[in-house]
């Protein structure tokens, strides 16, 4: 055991009074590795650091001081995903752990971009070359793609630092306390665009600089037949970024009408929460149980309005003449109120029967606010009589049902289930809709060694009176529609679901073992003619477990998933959509979308016992192939399908064990790695692009795109258990 671990145990052994022995035991893997990549692409990397060299891969300490027992652990350590927790336990009377872990996410290496970041979400454009684009715009292409051929890459990264703690300590047998407290804090960076009129997106990087802390605690008594738990917490988020201010790369100067030299898009508020929550569990006699849960929380936030524009051009008076009062923040507020009540009960032997109630408030308390205009790409003011409002949504669902299992032996057990829903909306296009679905599975045991489940359900929704005001101007409320009449949203649109799952499992022998696991839904939106029309997913996976000899088992697998989706929409002119009669709504052009998705993955393991107890070989091998195809029509067919895309990830390992005498195994291990990807949308992104028409209107972008590659890598381990 470590010199250093012995002394601070027995240190910490004389420090409790009464306690003069210590024991402490653990294990370790350490080593080294090296890895190799053909293209520095970030995928290899995108969730966790591969060490290049010294690691420490995972400790393990426990101890005991007395009656204390200490336990200490990590994983990844001096990386960036290095985790560390620590644990101490006094019985069943007091509970203490924490922990602290590094979740990092890379999307890019390679993106690059001419603005200067500031700080504090401010990113620069050097003044001359703004005002070379203003005053010759004619040569906006080849200046900027001088710019763009020596502008440094970036980083594209972030990570979340977690870290919470947890107390629980029981005073007396029916008590038992707990107290928990996390913090999240993230930072880095991710793409984010925005627009200065119609042709001409920047892409940027947004600064993620957040905190997000939440603390609760908890009571719960129980006593013979009751058992009550109360928990309170709060939770509070707050974005040290406020706001993203980015050069306009085409303009040095503001205009009223031709736009401005800066543009400035907020970013998410600070808000907090204070929740509350009641468990109740009775044992109500002959068989039958009550449980009961309330909650009620509040969110709030109550950021700052940014001014309606960064652009200098525009007068404060002529602003400030667009607020209604003098309030200047949103004052948010939501109340969220939930109760779930469930009554459970034996009625015989083999039959039990459940009664379910839940229902949830989201009752939204924001004030209805109207701006007496806006200003759109910081360079026209749009003035309205009526005003443009906040909408503050809210949502009331309520779910009541039923279940009934039973067992009729090993080869056959049921479950039935009822449920009809209920939901209210506010400020939505329909007000209300109503659920009814049903749900049944049978399952049990066949002969030796022999399983099955199978799983139908379906669901009906429809909803009440389409509000076709929810689609108009307020001040034209029967002459202009903001959004086309036919139009259906596919959470409040009318839908059938159906749904069918099963799995069987088989030992067919000592050695082989098989099982098939399948899925299936589809969501059908009958009366949508615009919109989602149609969803169905499907997945298959199989897999087989094989005992080759005695020394040598081989597990394997392949799983197969789709997704198919059709959607409708309309193409029309800028024209507003003015109901002359009743066939101007259908002035436009039709056109519909099929996206195809279909998914790929295999697997296979193997562990051979060259040596049994002394040396063995691990392989694995896994590939996941995703594709894609669009197909495109409208009325005129002058559609183009958009092209097909394919990604496709290819994982292996070798491991060798070899284990000493003492109990150290020394491994070896041999890592492949290749990602191929044929995308339009992601790969050879460019960093002057076309954004719109006519083809001089240009985009920057950062050029953040996937490229193919394949990585090696070689390691050597040990581990050691003391």
């Amino acid at each position: 055991m470590n010199r250093r671990l012995v002394v601070l145990v027995a240190a910490l052994g004389l420090a409790v009074p009464g306690v003069r022995e210590a024991s402490a035991s653990g294990e370790v893997v350490f080593g080294a590795q090296n890895w190799w990549q053909s293209v520095n692409e970030a995928k290899y990397q995108e969730f966790r650091e591969k060490p290049n060299g010294a690691f420490v891969e995972s400790f393990l300490v426990r101890g005991a001081i007395g009656r204390t027992t200490v336990t200490g652990w990590g994983s990844d350590l001096f990386l960036r995903q290095q985790a560390l927790g620590g644990a101490l336990d006094r019985g069943i009377k007091l509970q203490v752990d924490g922990s602290y872990t590094q979740l990092p996410h890379l999307f890019s290496q390679i993106a690059r971009s001419p603005f200067t970041n500031m700080g504090g979400g401010v990113f620069l454009l050097p003044d001359s070359l703004q005002r070379q684009n203003q005053d010759n715009p004619g040569g906006y292409i080849p200046r900027m793609n001088s710019e763009l051929a020596v502008a440094p890459q970036i980083p594209l990264s972030h990570r979340a630092d977690v870290a919470d703690a947890r107390l629980r300590y029981r005073p007396s047998q029916p008590w038992e306390l707990g107290l928990k407290a996390e913090r999240r804090a993230r930072t880095g960076s991710k793409a984010y665009s925005l627009s200065f009129g119609f042709a001409n997106t920047n892409e940027v990087v947004e600064p993620i600089d957040q905190d997000a802390v939440d603390v609760s605690g908890t009571a719960h008594y129980t006593r013979g037949k009751l058992g009550v738990q109360v928990l309170a917490g709060y939770s509070h988020f707050d974005n040290h970024a406020d706001a993203l201010t980015v050069d306009n790369s085409r303009r040095a100067t503001d205009s009223a009408t031709l736009g401005s030299s800066r543009g400035r898009l907020d970013l998410y508020p600070d808000n907090q929460a204070v929740r509350a929550q009641a468990d109740l569990h009775y044992d109500l006699g002959k068989r039958t149980q009550f449980f009961g849960t309330f909650g009620a929380s509040r969110i709030t936030q109550d950021d700052p309005w940014l001014p309606f524009t960064i652009n200098g051009a525009f007068s404060p008076a002529t602003l400030d003449s667009l607020y209604p009062d003098g309030r200047r923040s949103t004052d948010a507020a939501a109340l969220r109120i939930t109760h779930d009540y469930r009554v459970l009960s034996r009625l015989t032997e083999k039959l039990r029967g459940t009664l379910r109630f839940r229902n949830q408030q989201y009752d939204n308390q924001t004030e209805d606010f109207p701006f007496r205009g806006v200003v759109q790409y910081d360079q026209s003011l749009v003035r309205d009589t009526v005003g443009f409002h906040n909408h503050p949504y809210g949502n009331e669902q309520t779910a009541m049902g039923a279940d009934v299992d039973g067992w009729l032996g090993r080869a056959l057990n049921f479950t039935v289930s009822y449920d009809h829903r209920l939901r209210e909306h506010t400020l939505r296009e329909v007000e209300n809709d109503t659920e009814d679905a049903v749900f049944g599975r049978v399952r049990g045991q066949v002969a030796d060694g022999g399983y099955y489940r199978l799983d139908a359900g379906f669901g009906h929704r429809t909803g009440d009176d389409f509000e076709v005001a929810e689609y108009q101007r307020p001040d034209q409320a029967d002459t202009v529609y903001v959004e086309n009449p036919n139009l259906r949203r596919f959470d409040v649109a009318n839908r059938d679901r159906s749904t069918a799952a099963g799995e069987v499992g088989w030992a067919l022998s000592d050695r082989l073992d098989v099982s098939i696991n399948a899925d299936y839904r589809r969501d059908d939106y009958g009366d949508t003619r615009y919109g989602l029309q149609d969803d169905e997913r499907w997945m298959l996976l199989g897999q087989a477990t094989l005992g080759v000899t005695s020394n040598w088992d081989l597990t394997g697998g392949y799983g197969y998933g789709r997704k198919d989706s059709d959607q409708g929409s309309q193409e029309r002119t800028a024209t507003p959509q003015i109901p002359i009669n009743d066939n101007n709504l259908e002035a436009g052009i039709d056109w519909t979308a099929r996206i195809r998705d279909r998914n790929d993955y295999g697997f296979v393991q193997s562990t051979w016992r060259v040596v049994p107890r002394t040396f063995s070989v691990d392989a694995s091998y896994w590939v996941s192939r995703d594709m894609t195809d669009y197909f495109l029509d409208n009325e005129t067919n002058t559609a183009i399908d958009l092209p097909s895309t394919y990604y496709l990830r290819q994982e292996g390992w070798l491991l060798f064990h070899y284990l000493l005498s003492d109990g150290t195994e020394l491994q070896g291990r041999y890592g492949y790695d290749t990602w191929k990807v044929d995308d339009f949308a992601a790969t050879d992104i460019p960093l002057l692009g076309v954004a719109g028409s006519p083809p001089a209107a240009t985009a920057i972008y950062l050029g953040a795109g996937y490229r193919n590659y394949t990585a090696h890598s070689v390691a050597f381990a040990v581990a050691r258990k003391f």
